[in-house]
């Protein structure tokens, strides 16, 4: 609705007849409505906004910063003695390993194990996912966030990663946490991360500012997806226990690690930022659609026989994060900092995590979305629903892709720096 207001003074009026008092207050109020109205009417459809929906975010602005609280969380995965973490910290184990009891062996395996059987993102990254939604960076917050349910589910609520299921979750292992908590007191945790961490993802927080303000991925990611973000100020997690995984947090947030390159850094934010890629109903459409795909004997195959300490175990989120791979490709080639796409994805010799990722990103190359004619959700609808994509084509797509006819000329990957 747009109103005017008419501000005149009366003592230069009180000698004109009532008719032209009627007449110049009536010329006035047009004229005030009349630029309004024009400038709604020559909006573009998609740059009008409707009561509810989001504004497009216009560029990136980079906040780079440590968290203390989000390393705590994750130091979940190296502490659980899965190997697909410990690998990582053999020498920092040696100072952990000695000093857990019992009772947070039992507390960190529970956590594991609960989470694996929801299927989702592995246990470290999806309590510091749940956690991130409350304010601060210290382990006060994590505490805060596992003491006060209430106030922790109300702000929850104001994200995309709320469900029932996931706060039914996060409510069992409330006393598995807190055991948790209790034992990095005890064992002097902040004071290890303050005395030995702190100073280096300090350090590469500040190196990562520098780098990261030229790149704008809030902007490539929206393209992408055809819908806006919840904002354009995108922060950035320096971590030291978080690989081998980038992790999305709530809001324009996510993690990266201090010993990954600052282009990977880079790379990372346009992967977080598309998780989940269509929350709420047309993330339901796109599960439908993709349902069909649970009659591909070979990708149902590699799914059953993947490793589950990847997480993404069920059909659903295991589609939702090739989507997201497939997409975070594009938006990289976009910004001039894309790794090749065959190298990229064979390195991973298992090929199950990334094996409908190549086959979506062949479609993409094979029909031409790279031209920005479809968002992703129009894009996936189409290929569905056409018969471009149908059981029994992703082993024929993921050949194809392995061929290295996927390839962008020139790569630009070649160009960036990647220190």
């Amino acid at each position: 609705m747009v109103s005017a207001q008419i501000r005149y003074n009366p003592l230069t009026l009180q000698r004109q007849s009532s008719l032209a008092v009627f007449m110049l207050a009536f010329a006035l109020l047009l004229a005030g409505m009349a630029a309004p109205v024009l400038k709604a009417e020559t909006l573009a459809v998609q740059d009008r906004q409707l009561p509810g929906e989001r504004a497009v975010q216009m560029g990136t602005r980079w906040t780079v910063i440590p968290s203390l609280k989000l390393d705590a969380a994750t130091l979940i995965g190296p502490l659980s003695g899965e190997a697909f973490y410990t690998n990582h910290y053999e020498r920092e184990l040696n100072f952990f390993t000695p000093k857990m009891t019992p009772e947070v062996r039992i507390a960190i395996r529970e956590i594991m194990d609960t989470r694996r059987k929801m299927g989702g993102s592995p246990a470290p990254a999806w309590v510091a996912n749940i956690i991130s939604a409350w304010p601060g960076e210290d382990l006060t917050s994590f505490r805060m966030a596992v003491a006060d349910p209430m106030g922790l589910e109300e702000r929850l609520k104001a994200t995309d990663f709320y469900s029932n299921r996931t706060w039914q979750a996060w409510m069992s292992l409330r006393p598995q946490l807190r055991t948790y908590l209790n034992w990095l007191d005890m064992i002097g945790y902040e004071k290890y991360w303050t005395d030995w961490i702190e100073p280096v993802v300090t350090s590469k927080s500040k190196d990562a500012q520098k780098y990261l303000a030229p790149f704008d991925v809030v902007t490539e990611v929206q393209k992408v997806l055809g819908r806006p973000l919840s904002g354009n100020e995108l922060t950035v997690y320096v971590l030291y226990f978080n690989r081998p995984q980038g992790i999305r947090m709530t809001g324009t947030r996510y993690i990266t690690n201090v010993r990954w390159s600052l282009a990977t850094t880079a790379r990372i934010a346009g992967h977080e930022l598309l998780h989940p890629p269509y929350p709420g109903p047309k993330g339901h459409e796109l599960s439908a659609l993709f349902g069909i795909l649970k009659s591909d004997p070979y990708l149902m195959a590699l799914l059953r026989n993947r490793n589950p300490v990847e997480g993404y175990n069920n059909f659903n989120s295991f589609v939702g994060e090739n989507i997201v791979q497939a997409l975070d490709q594009v938006v990289s080639e976009r910004l001039g900092i894309a790794e090749d796409p065959v190298e990229r994805w064979s390195r991973h010799v298992q090929g199950t995590q990334q094996v409908l990722a190549t086959t979506l990103y062949s479609l993409m190359i094979q029909q031409g979305f790279m031209s920005g004619r479809e968002t992703a959700h129009e894009f996936f609808t189409r290929i569905l629903t056409d018969g471009s994509l149908k059981p029994g084509d992703i082993a024929v797509q993921h050949a194809w892709f392995l061929s290295g006819n996927v390839r962008p000329e020139p790569l630009q990957a070649n160009t960036v720096n990647e220190n």
